[in-house]
């Protein structure tokens, strides 16, 4: 009971957080769908390439997660400020540089997605707004991700909620137009939906500076070195495993584009909508990692792996009951997000599909939480790049071959995701996610 309620502590207002972030996008496709099926194919364009972004800080995360939470837990507060500190370092340095590749190549990015037209040049404006403020975004994602690895999920509620709300408001009022402002369209979303994290990224650094979070912010153990090749040898794998899925799901959405901008928007909104519903489970799995790291430092190996087993438990039935209400109000559901005959017909099959995914993903991100909070980050890379190299495109390139219909390329993500999970599966078992990262090793000495 104290494991879970440990794990709830952290993996409750985790899900909150997640949840307001996902919402927020498909609010910000709803304001933008009244503009057309440019407008949404464009928005959509733009949001699988922001996910290039929070790829990069997942993986920056997971060594954040590994390395804090364990020196956390090994009761060396200051060391655990100095990996905060490089990871936000890492995590600037990572995304300014993708961002500027993606501002040069922003044309080329939509032609990849097969749009023409107004929905091209939308999709233009709208992928470089995004680059330009994915670098405060990810201020407000690592901060996060510290302070949950030391036990505090309350403070990042707090700030994603103003982050969210205030990213929606921002984002209508200046797409559409309000209070003598002009309405901006596409621009004005992403625009909005910058404004609203700068804020908040300014706000996390204040606080932190004043000693306002729980982690503190200290130089008294400096930058090594060492250190920053420890956070490197745990981070790669993860930056790595999350850039070749999310180029795997470009690649995908390239397939799908095959089909017309109806297939292409349905598909962004079933994305919107899976993303909403996996919160929960990459609540647990947040909370998964840290428990675990900070079980590890203490030396306790055994509750680390209690810990795993628990978050897994609760995440699935929670899932399992989310993927029911899926299947069973795909219409109503898919009826919410888009009022256009043949995009809504696509999601309505889209959704179905997801809701037979997601108890497999949930096994999947609380699995390789746990192993990541552990410090292997190396195996769920292995795994994860295999099935997208060898299951997924493969497979999608053989139903666009034979000219199969899209719901049949949507069907693709369940054969990948069930031998991911399989193979996941087998690696939890084996225990030998447990050995990667010998205690002690955090300090980068």
């Amino acid at each position: 009971m104290a494991k879970l309620r440990s794990i709830s502590a952290i993996a409750g207002p985790s899900i909150g957080v997640f949840l307001l972030a996902t919402l927020s996008t498909l609010f910000i496709i709803r304001v933008v769908s009244d503009l057309g099926a440019d407008a949404v194919a464009a928005v959509t364009a733009g949001q699988r390439v922001l996910f290039l972004f929070f790829a990069v800080l997942m993986g920056v995360s997971a060594g954040a997660t590994a390395l804090v939470s364990r020196a956390w837990g090994a009761g060396d507060l200051l060391l655990a400020g100095c990996f905060a500190r490089i990871s936000l370092l890492m995590s600037l340095v990572s995304v300014a540089t993708v961002a500027t590749i993606v501002i040069a190549i922003a044309p080329s990015v939509a032609e990849f997605f097969q749009l023409q037209g107004a929905a091209r040049e939308q999709a233009i404006v709208y992928i470089r707004w995004v680059s330009v403020f994915a670098i405060t975004q990810s201020v407000v994602i690592v901060l996060g991700t510290v302070l949950r690895a030391v036990g505090d999920a309350m403070t990042p509620l707090y700030i994603g909620l103003l982050a969210n709300v205030g990213s929606v408001l921002a984002a209508w009022v200046l797409t559409k137009g309000f209070w003598g402002i002009p309405g901006q369209g596409v621009s004005g979303a992403a625009i909005g939906w910058g404004s609203a994290y700068l804020l908040c990224a300014l706000l996390y650094l204040g606080q932190w500076r004043r000693g306002k979070l729980r982690l503190p912010w200290t130089t008294a153990v400096p930058i090594t070195l060492p250190r920053l090749q420890l956070f490197a040898r745990i981070a790669w794998p993860a930056v790595t495993e999350q850039l070749v899925m999310q180029f795997a799901m470009l690649g995908f959405a390239w397939f799908v584009g095959f089909h017309g901008k109806h297939a292409f928007a349905a598909y962004g909104i079933g994305l919107a909508l899976l993303s909403v519903a996996a919160v929960i489970a990459l609540g647990f799995s947040i909370a998964a990692s840290a428990i675990v790291g900070q079980s590890i430092g203490e030396g306790h190996q055994d509750r680390a792996r209690a810990a795993a087993w628990t978050a897994l438990k609760a995440g699935l039935a929670l899932m399992s009951t989310v993927a029911v209400i899926l299947l069973l109000a795909a219409e109503p559901v898919a009826a919410l997000m888009v009022t256009d005959p043949p995009v809504m017909e696509l999601t309505v099959q889209f959704v179905r599909v997801l809701a037979f995914l997601l108890p497999l993903l949930t096994v999947d991100l609380i699995l390789a939480g746990a192993m990541r909070g552990a410090g292997d980050t190396r195996f769920p890379m292995l795994i994860g790049i295999g099935a997208a190299v060898f299951v997924r495109l493969p497979l999608a390139t053989v139903i666009i071959i034979q000219e199969m219909a899209v719901v049949w390329l949507f069907g693709i993500l369940l054969v990948d995701q069930a031998v991911k999970t399989s193979v996941l599966c087998w690696r939890f078992r084996s225990n030998r996610w447990l050995r990667r990262l010998p205690v002690g090793a955090a300090d980068g000495n």
